[in-house]
């Protein structure tokens, strides 16, 4: 509260003749104290220093309930640095809400944002609020997307647009900080921009899954060997352009996230099931595409054979990829 707190009052105030007849003396709040003399009424705080400070808050003519009201408006917050109102955030209801992760998510999006120099070396964490603009808030998520990627300047500027619009509605700040804020462009983007393409040529690419499928021939766990099942995933998953979980198997008991199945294995295709809200489609058959799930289920009966696993009625729980232990 501008460097200074209300001063506690300790023993019971004594009757005062001199306080006006309309004032209930049981009903005075606390730090509030007649001036007999002056006839006024006066708060009492302490700074921050130590030291004690009476001011007139108001006159002869106030009530009980201007100051109550005076009262209250003392014991209001008054907005600090940055740094304050990330602490004032976490302890709100809106922080406490939030899942683990995400906390972990806001601390370290925040924290680094916090710990930016300024142009003049101080943190930005020491900031006063009255201090930010849009166009330094701007500067700063831009900073952060040079040095640590666009991915992580987009999840601070998530995270700070939510922590400053929460103090925005609580009067601590003011909204158009953020409201006019971009996001940076991402990598692939700005490669685009440039005329740089992020994927690499098929002759490499298939460089790349011969080696793998060689890898795969040598003995398991011998040097340089690979698991096959490594080799149908990165096969299966340029076939069909899939994400990597889309080519994967997990069974969480309740979460249950089963992309490639038996169930999968259609006669006009591989239907494909897409995670992140992406539509399911079908991917024709080709020699290539058919050779690898063929290659996926002789290894799953080999291994389910080999560990004595009895191979699942439904379709629906019988993965088409299998590592070593089924």
């Amino acid at each position: 509260m501008n460097g200074v707190t209300l001063k506690k009052r300790g023993r019971k105030r004594k009757y005062d003749s001199t306080i006006p007849a309309h004032i209930d003396q049981t009903k005075i709040p606390d730090s509030i104290y007649w001036h007999n003399t002056s006839r006024i009424w006066r708060l009492k705080t302490t700074k921050e220093n130590g030291k004690i400070q009476l001011r007139r808050v108001a006159g002869q003519d106030a009530t009980n309930a201007d100051l109550l009201r005076i009262a209250a408006d003392a014991m209001k917050v008054t907005p600090k640095d940055f740094d304050w109102l990330l602490l004032q955030f976490k302890e709100s209801p809106e922080y406490i809400r939030l899942k683990p992760r995400s906390k972990s998510q806001f601390d370290g999006a925040m924290s680094a944002l916090a710990n930016t120099l300024a142009v003049n070396g101080k943190r930005v964490g020491n900031r006063p609020l009255r201090w930010w603009t849009a166009g330094k808030a701007q500067a700063h998520i831009d900073e952060i997307a040079k040095t640590r990627g666009p991915s992580a300047s987009r999840v601070t500027l998530s995270w700070l647009k939510r922590c400053w619009n929460w103090g925005a509605s609580l009067d601590y700040c003011t909204s158009d900080v953020v409201a006019v804020l971009r996001k940076p462009l991402e990598r692939a983007q700005e490669l685009r921009k440039e005329g740089v393409s992020r994927s690499i040529d098929k002759n490499t690419h298939n460089h790349f899954l011969s080696f793998v499928w060689n890898a795969g021939q040598l003995p398991t766990r011998s040097q340089g060997s690979t698991p096959i099942y490594v080799w149908l995933a990165l096969e299966i998953a340029y076939l069909c352009k899939c994400r990597t979980i889309e080519v994967t198997f997990e069974d969480r008991g309740n979460d249950r996230r089963r992309y490639l199945t038996q169930a999968r294995e259609l006669e006009e295709g591989l239907r494909i099931v897409r995670a992140k809200g992406s539509r399911t489609n079908i991917v024709k058959w080709t020699p290539r595409l058919r050779q690898a799930i063929d290659i996926a289920k002789q290894f799953r009966s080999e291994r389910y054979k080999s560990l004595n696993i009895p191979t699942p009625i439904d379709p629906e729980d019988c993965p088409l990829i299998v590592n070593d232990s089924g």
